[in-house]
């Protein structure tokens, strides 16, 4: 050991050397206690977090009881103080107003099944009339295009019920990332959390931006393909069954018909 020490002390390099990596040692440690404590302070904050979360989704339930009964009974003797105030022949007004309304809607349904069906009759009697015309296949060509053009945009449409849960799914979520920042926002600048919290909002934004943007694009085909479908085609359709029997030069209306005729 003194042969060590001499050697050491003549040497004053290695004693650098050797001090350098105790130190080096030495601060490693340090850090490493440093980080493992950080990180159980952050499960614990994580964990602490989600049951306070828990516990205040299950405070907030609604719930029918006596307690809500008083707080309606109280909130109603504030807005109605007494028996005979202006406040009583509002709400007697409103409930009149209520009954007429109702006596108003069922008059329109008895009344509006009878104007609802001439509609019906305008088709039918229109059918006739073009049938007589330019004969039957005329308008059974246009009733299965627009059997097949509604099929066939249903089921394009399909897609649009799920994207529109999901988009209200992503903003919840960030909602209730935006208010567990804003709630727990001291708790988070105390364990620097706030790099966690970044991330976690960005990527909650991120997906939804993602989201939004695929339902643009779905919505915008949609338009373009239903403009084709129900316009642009249809009527081509339409004046395709309407131009045929004058086009056709086999048809009986061209029989007893002279070439100047059939040339107007």
């Amino acid at each position: 050991m003194p042969a060590v020490v001499s050697k050491l002390a003549s040497n004053p390099r290695a004693v650098v050397a050797l001090a350098t990596t105790i130190a080096g040692l030495g601060l490693y440690v340090s850090v490493r206690r440093k980080i493992a404590s950080r990180r159980k302070d952050e499960e614990a904050y994580i964990a602490a977090t989600q049951d306070k979360v828990g516990d205040k989704r299950k405070g907030d339930r609604a719930a029918v009881d006596w307690e809500f009964i008083k707080r309606i009974v109280r909130l109603f003797r504030i807005l109605v103080p007494r028996v005979l105030c202006p406040e009583t022949g509002y709400l007697i007004m409103v409930a009149i107003m209520l009954v007429l309304r109702t006596y108003a809607d069922v008059w329109m349904i008895q009344n509006g099944t009878s104007v609802e069906g001439k509609p019906i009759l305008d088709i039918c009697l229109y059918f006739y009339q073009l049938s007589s015309s330019i004969g039957a296949q005329g308008p059974l060509v246009m009733l299965l295009y627009l059997a097949f053009a509604g099929l066939f945009l249903t089921r394009l449409r399909a897609p649009v019920g799920r994207m529109t849960v999901k988009e209200q799914q992503l903003e919840g979520t960030l909602r209730y990332v935006n208010s567990r920042v804003i709630t727990n926002s001291e708790e988070i600048s105390f364990y620097q959390g706030n790099n966690r919290e970044r991330l976690t909002i960005e990527e909650t934004f991120k997906h939804l931006v993602k989201h939004l943007r695929s339902v643009i694009h779905f919505r915008f085909a949609m338009g373009f393909i239903d403009n084709l479908t129900a316009k642009y085609f249809a009527t081509v359709v339409g004046y395709m069954v309407v131009s045929r029997p004058f086009l056709n030069l086999s048809h009986p209306r061209h029989l007893s018909s002279t070439h100047h005729q059939i040339m107007l």
